[in-house]
C-alpha cells in the first residue's frame, strides 16, 4: 500500500475481489456493482460516513485510513459503494476519476461530495 492516490495493482486486487466481486441473484442474475468501471490507472478519493477522529468529520479520509479501516475483510462495513466521476467532474476534482465509499447507509449526493472532495484536497 502506498499513499498515492492512484490505485496499485495489489490494492486493485483486494478492491475487485472483496468489495466489488461480481455476484448472481435468483431473481437478475448476474449483477456487476462497477457496472464496468476498471480501477486500473484510476485515481480514487476515500470516503466513510462514519465521523470518528480519523475523519475527522469530513467523511474523506487517506487512502491508508481506508484500507486500515477495510481490512482484512470488510464485514461489518454498511453501505459500501462506488461513484463514477463523468469527464467534466474529473477535471472539476483534479483528476480524480471517483470515490470508494464505506459505512454509507444512505444515498450521498455528488455534486456535495464533489464539494467536501475539493476542501479535503487542499
Amino acid at each position: 500500500m502506498d499513499s498515492n492516490p492512484t490505485l496499485n495493482k495489489y490494492e486493485i486486487g483486494f478492491v475487485d475481489s472483496l468489495l466489488f466481486h461480481p455476484y448472481a441473484t435468483k431473481k437478475d442474475g448476474l449483477i456487476d456493482p462497477k457496472k464496468g468501471f476498471s480501477f486500473s490507472s484510476k485515481k480514487m478519493a476515500f470516503f466513510s460516513c462514519t465521523i470518528n477522529s480519523n475523519t475527522k468529520g469530513k467523511g474523506f479520509i487517506s487512502k491508508q485510513t481506508f484500507f486500515d479501516l477495510i481490512k482484512p475483510i470488510p464485514k461489518g462495513h454498511a453501505g459500501i459503494g462506488l461513484i463514477k466521476f463523468t469527464e467534466l467532474e474529473k477535471a472539476n476534482t483534479g483528476g480524480f476519476d471517483g470515490i470508494i465509499i464505506i459505512d454509507c447507509p444512505y444515498l450521498l449526493d455528488t455534486r456535495e461530495l464533489i464539494t467536501k472532495l475539493l476542501d479535503f484536497s487542499k
